[in-house]
């Protein structure tokens, strides 16, 4: 029996296979270089497109210990329900919630250890970032180090979803006078670093 490799098959798909096994801050890399069809190609591209947002979840008890200890309330306390997760991507994930007041909103979780994770993975990138620079000077071209600077830069300003609030609470106010737009709310109380 003789294994052949289908044809059909994207580089770009694989690499992300690969990606994935490798974690998160790989998939970030991945997701990264899926905006750059100019620079690996727009079929490479396409491939690594399935990088975005299709993670498998990490453990419901995981994100409720998460909710818990950054807003410092029992979750009963916070949400009468309180979802498996509806989405998961490479830094965090989402759960449909109720609050206590009755508003159903969506509760988005960092991973747990995702920020040691990410900053071990990211030493390790830059340092490769050098290396290719350094033994293949006609890569520099590429800007590999520049590149993985702007992965690391795009990852930090995830680790914080106070961030992300605020960008929304932004957005909506702007988006305010339009009736055909919607930006959800942010419920500050239940927001933290770590839960939005």
């Amino acid at each position: 029996l003789i294994a052949r490799r289908d044809r059909a098959d994207n580089p770009g798909e694989r690499l992300a296979r690969a990606l994935e096994s490798l974690g998160p801050s790989y998939v970030k890399f991945g997701q990264v270089l899926a905006t750059r069809g100019d620079v690996v190609g727009e079929r490479f591209a396409r491939g690594l497109s399935r990088l975005q947002d299709r993670m498998p979840p990490f453990d419901h008890a995981k994100a409720v210990k998460t909710v818990e200890t950054e807003l410092g309330r029992p979750l009963d306390q916070l949400f009468t329900e309180f979802g498996p997760a509806i989405a998961a991507a490479s830094i965090a994930q989402v759960h449909k919630a109720v609050t206590t007041e009755g508003d159903t909103v969506a509760v988005k979780v960092l991973r747990p250890g995702i920020e040691t994770r990410l900053a071990h993975d990211i030493a390790a990138m830059r340092l490769g970032a050098k290396l290719v620079e350094s033994l293949f000077p006609d890569s520099r071209r590429l800007e590999p180090v520049k590149f993985v600077e702007t992965v690391a830069r795009a990852t930090e300003m995830e680790m914080d979803l106070r961030l992300e609030g605020a960008s929304a609470s932004e957005l909506a106010e702007a988006a305010a006078p339009a009736d055909d737009f919607f930006i959800p709310e942010v419920h500050w109380d239940r927001s933290a670093k770590r839960v939005l």
